[in-house]
């Protein structure tokens, strides 16, 4: 005898319990099963509950206990060798698995790491596939797609669509134009340039100013102080923001910055792009900043 979870009516038969999930119950459609443990598990349909009721399924934490025998296990192996072999799957990709799958095993693969011999096999696997050939990331495809595009113009409809595609990230929107994001490529650059010149024992060297630096020589005979600055040491590297200062009073914590005439806008006012830069560099440092304007010494 089987009995109704819902409605507690005893039938003969799978069949006939079906019939009666289907519309005979008139009860709250809830298709539950108690699994082995006590976990209720709920059903969408009848029939995914019959389905249940058939295989005997049971919850998630039940399956990642169960083991399968070494026979089941040959058949799972062979049939995946198949699919990796006929480029169908990926290891370790999405498709490879259902979602539910993944999950068991990545609980079960939680704390275990593979050892070399296995990670050049599934590198190999993937490169070898027929999916890794029509891949973004496969090199071999993108040179292709890159030299047959060389030399090609788009029509004015094909590029207004790709304006309107990429309308969310443009102007404004832009990712390279947030301040972190600038601030990681500006030091990247600066990075790959640096390790680009050692090669060749050169250094980057910025561009600089000799009116500017005359006037920081005087200044420190002045105040009797140290002012590093091109002539004097260098310029001042702040290597965490990707900036040289144009001269940087170290004991005293004094940031100078001289100002040439494209330093500021039509009206006289300071561009946005060296507010933007003090403020970092003030933040940073902890300084004091000052600014010389070149129009106010040099005539």
């Amino acid at each position: 005898m089987i009995l109704c979870s819902e409605c507690k009516i005893e039938f003969n038969s799978n069949r006939s319990l079906s019939n009666h999930l289907r519309g005979g119950c008139k009860t709250n459609r809830k298709y539950e099963k108690v699994c082995d443990c006590g976990e209720v598990l709920i059903y969408r349909s009848p029939k995914e509950f019959q389905k249940a009721i058939d295989n005997d399924s049971k919850c998630v934490k039940c399956c990642i206990k169960k083991r399968h025998s070494e026979d089941t296990k040959l058949k799972i192996s062979n049939k995946l060798k198949f699919l990796y072999d006929s480029g169908e799957i990926i290891p370790n990709m999405s498709g490879a698995h259902s979602e539910e799958s993944r999950k068991k095993l990545s609980e079960y693969r939680k704390g275990k790491k593979h050892s070399e011999e296995t990670k050049n096999k599934i590198k190999e696997s993937i490169v070898n596939s027929e999916l890794h050939k029509l891949s973004t990331k496969n090199p071999i495809r993108n040179k292709k797609i890159s030299d047959n595009k060389k030399g090609k113009k788009f029509s004015i409809e094909t590029r207004l669509k790709m304006s309107q595609n990429h309308a969310d990230i443009s102007g404004d929107k832009n990712p390279s134009k947030r301040p972190e994001v600038k601030k990681k490529l500006r030091i990247k650059l600066i990075e790959r340039l640096e390790s680009n010149l050692e090669l060749y024992g050169k250094k980057i060297i910025p561009f600089f100013n000799n009116k500017a630096c005359e006037y920081f020589s005087q200044l420190m005979s002045e105040n009797n102080t140290f002012i590093q600055h091109a002539l004097n040491g260098g310029e001042y590297h702040i290597k965490e923001l990707g900036y040289w200062v144009d001269g940087y009073d170290i004991e005293n914590n004094i940031v100078y910055e001289w100002d040439e005439s494209h330093h500021f806008d039509i009206f006289g006012n300071l561009i946005e792009r060296d507010i933007k830069r003090q403020m970092e560099i003030e933040e940073f440092l902890k300084c004091k900043f000052i600014r010389i304007r070149e129009s106010d010494y040099i005539l």
